[in-house]
């Protein structure tokens, strides 16, 4: 309790306003029961969040904490990500509903409890909400008010990823958000406007420049295909560069980091090229462990359809499918170094820090296991093991199922924004 008001005091008059609102809310002190917490990176919603579970919880009530993306979730007090909580199905289509049944312990968790959080929500598609909508309907056998009249704090920022839309426009993009969904009128937005993080003058400058971008605040240039800005010419790298100097600016002296066994760690996580289109990501990815210092091995997968007798018939030849590579895959062919920085590609353990889009460096390898440090977060430092796994892809140009057996990991020299965002 005392640890719990001190922390109170922490709160800045934004994260204190959101804070009474939503525990009133709780203690059926007002009708709102829907809020959205708006505030972009380094503004205190994690820290905000916690305070509010904290204060639930210690009223003996049942407060559930999940994100979008896992390594969100690990910042979150009792966490889980949304999938695994409420067994969201995949993929997700207009008329799901969630795997829970009525008479299961996680309906009984559901209805007794007094208030959920769900970080990141920008990310989820709108069928995602409508989907737990319906059910939470269902369970509590409450049709007359969203989500079952459960008191659901939402968190995030428009300004950053929204959810992905496979190979579609940004009107399609728009329209998978949860602001199209008709739930959203029942939503009240409160926001976060102060950064807690950044003192700096000269990252003040440049996150206010972000902010500016994301609320369209920007000067915009019409183009052919679509809108597009201005850079400042201070952050534009030099157009007369290639690829190979620039990668040489970020990753500099890296034969003599690489052997100062007590800055290498620093070195390496604090740094990484950021790309929007995948190819780009394995492009660079490539360069680099090409001038990575050390021996390089190389992890072949082991690929099979759901279907194995489509194999044996030759409709998918193995050679067809060791070329295939779906969005959030671990490649057919991956080659590894001690030292190298990677990412994890699927929720292996969230309770161990294993969870999807965390950070890792490779201190070891054998054929069927992967001996890593985790780079980043609260679990930085600590030392993992990763197993091959076996996966089941789904993807909605391939007419079959993909099973591929590989490690569950791409390098990270460079990655994806979207990744990154995770």
């Amino acid at each position: 309790m005392k640890t719990l008001l001190t922390k109170k005091n922490l709160l800045n008059d934004g994260q204190k306003e959101i804070y009474n609102t939503v525990i009133n809310a709780v203690n059926n002190k007002s009708n709102q029961k829907i809020f959205f917490v708006d505030g972009p990176g380094d503004y205190g919603k994690t820290f905000l969040f916690n305070m509010m579970l904290a204060e639930v919880r210690l009223q003996n009530q049942i407060a559930i904490a999940v994100a979008s993306s896992g390594i969100a979730a690990l910042l979150l007090n009792g966490r889980r990500t949304a999938h695994s909580r409420f067994k969201i199905p995949i993929p997700i289509i207009e008329t799901s509903t969630l795997n829970i049944s009525k008479n299961s312990e996680l309906a009984d968790l559901i209805r007794m409890a007094k208030l959920i959080i769900w970080d990141e929500a920008p990310m989820a598609h709108r069928y995602t909400f409508e989907a737990v909508d319906r059910t939470f309907k269902d369970l509590t056998d409450n049709s007359d008010e969203p989500f079952g009249g459960k008191i659901i704090v939402m968190g995030g920022d428009f300004r950053q990823i929204l959810p992905v839309v496979i190979r579609e426009t940004r009107a399609h993009i728009v329209n998978a958000c949860i602001k199209s969904s008709n739930l959203w009128r029942f939503v009240k937005v409160m926001h976060l406007t102060e950064n807690i993080r950044v003192q700096d003058a000269m990252q003040k400058q440049f996150v206010n420049y972000l902010l500016k971008i994301g609320e369209g605040k920007e000067t915009i240039h019409e183009n052919i295909r679509e809108d597009i800005i201005q850079l400042p010419n201070e952050i534009i790298f030099d157009e007369n560069d290639t690829i190979v100097s620039f990668i040489s600016k970020i990753f500099y002296n890296l034969n003599e980091n690489y052997l100062n066994d007590q800055t290498y760690v620093d070195y390496i996580k604090d740094r990484a090229i950021l790309t929007p289109k995948n190819e780009d990501v394995d492009s660079i990815n490539e360069q680099i462990i090409n001038i990575f210092p050390g021996e390089a091995k190389e992890f072949l997968s082991a690929d099979s359809v759901e279907d194995k007798d489509e194999v044996h018939l030759g409709l998918y030849p193995i050679e067809f499918l060791n070329t295939l590579t779906p969005s959030g895959t671990s490649p057919h062919r991956l080659i590894l170094k001690k030292g190298v920085p990677i990412i994890l590609l699927w929720n292996l353990s969230p309770t161990e820090g294993l969870c999807n889009s965390t950070r890792l460096i490779v201190r070891e390898f054998n054929k069927h296991v992967i001996d890593a440090e985790i780079l980043t977060g609260s679990y930085l430092g600590k030392r993992v093991f990763i197993p091959r796994i076996s996966i089941t892809l789904f993807d909605i140009e391939l007419p079959f199922k993909l099973i591929r057996r590989q490690f569950p990991i791409c390098l990270a020299f460079a990655m994806s924004i979207n990744k990154a965002q995770e």
